[in-house]
C-alpha cells in the first residue's frame, strides 16, 4: 500500500491554567500532527508535543526533522516507512513515534474499541495554601477520582508539609503518586521521603523521578537506602535497555508515553518487556492532547496490564479541542466512543495550521 500524502499541521494551544513542574510551569502547548493518507484513501495522525526536560526536541526540530523526511519519501510503500524512519531519524523518538502512529492508525492495525473508558490520575501542584490544595483534593476525589499525583520537586518545606496533610487528611482509599520531575537533589529526596514514611504510607503508591535522567546511580542509591518507598522512573525511559537499567537498580515502576516510543507496536512490546522483568507500568502523557491520549487509551485496553490509572490526562488542560469526537472526562475516567474507527483519525483542522504538505507522493 503507498502513501498517497503527507500533511504536517501545527498548533500552539493555551492551557485552562498554568501546569507547574520542577523545572518549567507550562502555559501553553504545542501540538505538531502528521497525517499519513494511503493510495485507497485511509488516513491516520499521530501527535508529538515538544517538552523540556524529556527530550531534546523542541518545535522546531520537529518540523525541521519531519519536513526531511517527507521530502526523501518516493513510491514508498507504508509498510517500508519503519525501517526508513528509524534510520533517518535515529536520535528523533518523537517524530518517529508519530509517524509510525499514524502508519498504525491509516492501516488499522490495532483493532479499536467502539467504546474506551480508563480510570485517570488528577494531579495538584505542591504549594504553601495547604488548606486550599487539600480542599482541591477532596473535591477531585468527589468527582470520581481514586488516584491523585502531587507535582513536587520545587520548595522542598512546601512538598514535605503539604505531603503529610493529605496523607493525614484524605480517603485512605484515595493513592497518591508523588511526582518530582527531576526536582531533588539526593538529600532532599532522603528529606521528602523521610515526611512520607511518618504518615500514612499505604496511600502512597509511588515516588517519581526523585533525580535527572542520567542519574541512574542516585536512584539506585535512594531505592536501595529506602526499600519500602516505591520508586517509579520516567523521563529516563526512552528504549528497552533503558527499561533493563530500570530493572537492574530495583525500581518498582517505570512510566511510558506513546510520544517517546516507536509507535503503539513499540510501547506494547516494551511494556510486556518490562512486566516480564516484574516492574509495574504506567501509562500516560499529561501534556498531550485528545490526539495522543486516545491512542494511549486504545493502547492501555490492548495491554490490559498497565497499572490502574492511566496518567493521559492532558486532554483536561487545553482551552481548544484537538479532535471532531474527542474523548471526555466523567467521573474520574476518560470516555470515548464512536461507531466508525474513522473517528479516531478526525483531529480538528480548525485548531490546526498546516505547514507542509506532499500530495501525490507515489
Amino acid at each position: 500500500m503507498l502513501i498517497d500524502n503527507i500533511r504536517l499541521f501545527h498548533s500552539e494551544i493555551k492551557l485552562i491554567k498554568p501546569y507547574k513542574l520542577s523545572f518549567k510551569t507550562i502555559t501553553k502547548l504545542d501540538s505538531i500532527v502528521i497525517e499519513i493518507e494511503l493510495e485507497n484513501g485511509a488516513k491516520g495522525v499521530g501527535e508529538a508535543v515538544p517538552l523540556k526536560g524529556y527530550s531534546h526536541e523542541t518545535r522546531e526540530s520537529i518540523i525541521n526533522d519531519t519536513k526531511y523526511v517527507i521530502n526523501k519519501i518516493d513510491s514508498m510503500d507504508v509498510y517500508l516507512l519503519k525501517e526508513f524512519i528509524e534510520e533517518k531519524l535515529e536520535n528523533s523518538p518523537f517524530v518517529v513515534s508519530a509517524f509510525l502512529v499514524a502508519v498504525e492508525m491509516a492501516i488499522n492495525k490495532f483493532p479499536i474499541p467502539s467504546r474506551i473508558s480508563i480510570p485517570l490520575v488528577c494531579s495538584i501542584s505542591a504549594g504553601s495554601n495547604y488548606k486550599r490544595l487539600v480542599k482541591k483534593a477532596y473535591n477531585y476525589y468527589e468527582n470520581g477520582f481514586r488516584t491523585i499525583k502531587i507535582k513536587i520537586g520545587r520548595n522542598l518545606k512546601n512538598d514535605c508539609l503539604l505531603a503529610k496533610k493529605l496523607l493525614d487528611e484524605l480517603p485512605e482509599d484515595y493513592r497518591i503518586r508523588f511526582d518530582a520531575n527531576q526536582g531533588y537533589n539526593y538529600q532532599q529526596a532522603t528529606g521528602f521521603i523521610a515526611s512520607v514514611c511518618s504518615s500514612n504510607l499505604g496511600m502512597v503508591e509511588l515516588i517519581e523521578q526523585p533525580f535527572g535522567i542520567f542519574q541512574w546511580n542516585e536512584h539506585k542509591k535512594l531505592i536501595r537506602d529506602f526499600p519500602e518507598i516505591p520508586i517509579m522512573i520516567d523521563e529516563s525511559i526512552i528504549t528497552r535497555d533503558d527499561i533493563t537499567k530500570a530493572a537492574d537498580i530495583r525500581a518498582t515502576h517505570v512510566k511510558l508515553k506513546l510520544f517517546k516510543h516507536k509507535g503503539i507496536t513499540d510501547l506494547l512490546d516494551i511494556a510486556k518487556y518490562a512486566r516480564e522483568l516484574g516492574l509495574k507500568v504506567v501509562l500516560g502523557n499529561g501534556v498531550s492532547s485528545s490526539i495522543g491520549n486516545l491512542q494511549e487509551a486504545v493502547a492501555y485496553k490492548i495491554f490490559q496490564n498497565f497499572e490502574q490509572a492511566s496518567e493521559g490526562n492532558g486532554f483536561t488542560r487545553l482551552v481548544d479541542e484537538t479532535m471532531i469526537n474527542p474523548p471526555k472526562l466523567f467521573e474520574g475516567c476518560l470516555e470515548w466512543s464512536s461507531s466508525d474507527v474513522i473517528g479516531i483519525n478526525q483531529f480538528n483542522d480548525q485548531v490546526y495550521s498546516l505547514i507542509f504538505q506532499i500530495k501525490g507522493v507515489n
